[in-house]
């Protein structure tokens, strides 16, 4: 059941000497021969009786009338905090006994002393808080104004409940898993014990073999608490780090926050791997846009992407990502949006000064095709694997280069192609200098248009329909 509460604006602590309590009515009296008497309970027997008064101002008043209006001029129930032990205060469902009538008034300076009874029901007729989220971040509604505590397999957190009734505690070190979970209104009855799962993020799988991953969604539940993007707003320049969302994809919130009506671009896109090796982009024009004129950039699935226009690309800040490897893999989730033209979603060059020669390339071929192409060394045209691609359309896209098996594999939505490297060594160590992008070749053509939302590279041969099912979990 639905109850009006007592104001915020309207203080709820009774002064000492208007205040009494009796907490149950007087038991059902029977006499018996002999002059005893027998004494029972009667349903109802647990209503308590409060004496209640104190003092308002003038504009307490005014939100004490229009109060009174809510509960039918005192009639109606509602939730109020009382003193059932004279220091100690509980929520509790309460009524004006004799609505209106019961309420009396008396001059205290230039105040209005308010006095009257109240019927104090049992603690279990308080609505219970209720968590609508348990993740990394716990969301629920409670009485607004009060504190709601939250046990966790025998630990309470605490919230206060912001005026609109909502609360949030936050359980970024909670690690994957179930939890026995109850809720309570501070000091009041705890719900029953339920259990609650944390899901494992998409990529904790595959923690141990990744070279970087990068995500607009929480990919590695390690990274709990970190940094997603660094988002440069249209309308003075000023830069700032954008976390995740309850909904585990970067936070809205925060991104409308700094960029308002204006627009935002990401700067620097943070590797969730733990290993630092971050995606960045110093000059304006070059930077992706994830904010459009006060509206997020969003893929099919309404959720955020980063928009690539024909010239925009991320450079790592430390490269060698396809130096003297026996296996790589690169993933990404993502589309070509341009029919007529190539896009490269992400390349690694052959040392200078051939580096507009591939040893890695995924890339959309005028919007019919896309192709993982490798090469172990700085000679062999690099051999490919092509499957056919419509522009335009998102997809899962896993390329995987196998230098000391001879393979080289590539799938669009969980369908392989594999094609012969023709060579079983590892990838040259080459200490020229090697470009690796995203969202250009490295010389800087084949620029990309359309959405990326998430690039994962590893060095290893990482089983392509488990990542793609990992992928999945990003287009969701």
């Amino acid at each position: 059941m639905t109850y009006f509460e007592w104001p915020l604006a309207l203080p709820y602590r009774p002064w000492r000497d208007q205040w009494g309590n009796t907490p149950g009515r007087e038991a059902l009296v029977t006499e018996m021969e002999g002059g005893d008497t027998r004494q029972r309970r009667r349903p109802a027997d647990d209503v308590g009786t409060m004496q209640w008064g104190r003092s308002f101002s003038e504009a307490e008043m005014a939100t004490w009338d229009d109060f009174l209006l809510d509960i039918s001029s005192g009639a109606a129930r509602f939730l109020m905090p009382v003193p059932t032990t004279g220091a100690t205060y509980q929520t509790r469902v309460v009524q004006i006994v004799g609505g209106a009538g019961g309420i009396s008034y008396s001059a205290v300076g230039i105040e209005t002393q308010v006095s009257f009874s109240l019927l104090v029901f049992p603690s279990d007729m308080v609505p219970l808080p209720e968590i609508t989220l348990f993740d990394y971040f716990i969301l629920g509604t409670g009485i607004a104004g009060w504190t709601v505590d939250v046990e966790i397999d025998g630990v309470v957190r605490s919230a206060a409940v912001a005026t609109d009734g909502a609360f949030e505690i936050d359980g970024s070190d909670l690690s994957p898993g179930t939890y026995s979970v109850r809720v309570r209104h501070g000091n009041g009855v705890w719900s029953a014990a339920e259990d609650y799962t944390i899901a494992a993020a998409v990529l904790d799988a595959f923690a141990a073999d990744l070279y970087s991953a990068s995500g607009l969604k929480l990919l590695l539940s390690s990274y709990v608490g970190s940094p997603c993007a660094r988002v440069r707003r249209s309308s003075d320049g000023l830069e700032a780090d954008i976390g995740f969302g309850p909904d585990r994809w970067i936070s809205t919130d925060e991104i409308t926050a700094h960029c308002g009506s204006g627009s935002g671009y990401v700067t620097r896109w943070y590797d969730q791997s733990g290993n630092g090796r971050r995606w960045v982009q110093a000059s304006g024009p070059s930077q992706a846009r994830i904010y459009n004129a006060g509206v997020l950039d969003v893929g099919p699935n309404e959720k955020p992407m980063l928009v690539f226009s024909g010239t925009q690309s991320y450079s790592p800040e430390t490269a060698g990502f396809a130096r003297n490897a026996s296996n790589v893999t690169v993933a990404l989730a993502g589309a070509s949006t341009a029919p007529g033209a190539s896009g490269a979603f992400f390349t690694a060059s052959r040392a200078a000064p051939n580096i507009s020669w591939y040893r890695l390339g995924l890339l959309c071929i005028v919007g019919t095709s896309a192709r993982f192409s490798a090469s172990a060394n700085d000679a062999d045209n690099p051999p490919l694997a092509s499957r056919s691609y419509t522009a335009g359309t998102w997809a899962r896209m896993i390329g995987r280069a196998r230098f000391t098996a001879g393979n080289v594999d590539f799938a669009i939505d969980g369908t392989t192609t594999t094609a012969s490297l023709g060579t079983t060594t590892p990838s040259l160590d080459s200490y020229g200098q090697v470009f690796d992008r995203i969202g250009a070749s490295p010389n800087g053509g084949s620029p990309l248009t359309g959405p990326i939302s998430c690039m994962v590279l590893s060095r290893s041969a990482l089983d392509v329909a488990a990542l793609d099912t990992a992928l999945q979990g990003v287009m969701s």
